[in-house]
């Protein structure tokens, strides 16, 4: 059942509609400017570039985050016990702009909608990560931004298991 509604979803068609509830969930507008599609099959592949998602108005960059590609693989079996496991990440193309502001404030932390106390807690996995081409910017208060280039990462997260990672 889960399966079929996946594979009939036309994300083009829930373009706002997903922008919208992103942009509440993050408290930060968030832009999809490029396309969405949905592969359904055991792990149904969701796929989104270009998107964007903006920083509070008092930081020196607009977006917190741009991402030029960024596509995941989930494995439906895995939601059925109430976990998520994202057996496939590929993130292609990112910036991310962080900043500390006046009184603590940071640009990473998300004014979200407070949960339901009795929402359980999802166990997330992610058995293969890969990111390329991502930049990191840090705007300190006291002196100019400091930058880092990633220009490959591998990484495994699984629950309960070591971080494996390779640069």
């Amino acid at each position: 059942v889960v399966w079929a509604k996946i594979a009939a979803l036309d994300l083009e068609e829930q373009r706002a509609r997903i922008e919208t509830r992103a942009s509440e969930l993050l408290a930060r507008t968030v832009r999809i400017e490029g396309p969405l599609t949905l592969s359904g099959t055991l792990y149904p592949r969701f796929s989104i570039a270009n998107v964007s998602i903006a920083n509070p108005a008092w930081a020196t960059s607009a977006d917190f985050l741009v991402v030029k590609h960024f596509e995941v693989a989930i494995s439906v079996l895995s939601l059925l016990r109430g976990e998520v496991v994202l057996t496939d990440v590929e993130l292609n193309g990112a910036t991310l702009h962080l900043q500390r502001g006046e009184e603590g404030a940071t640009t990473w932390r998300f004014e979200r909608e407070a949960k339901p106390k009795s929402t359980k807690e999802l166990q997330l996995s992610i058995v293969d990560l890969h990111a390329k081409d991502v930049s990191i910017i840090y705007y300190p208060a006291d002196r100019p931004p400091v930058a880092t280039r990633i220009d490959e990462l591998n990484a495994s997260l699984e629950q309960d298991e070591p971080v494996e990672l390779q640069l």
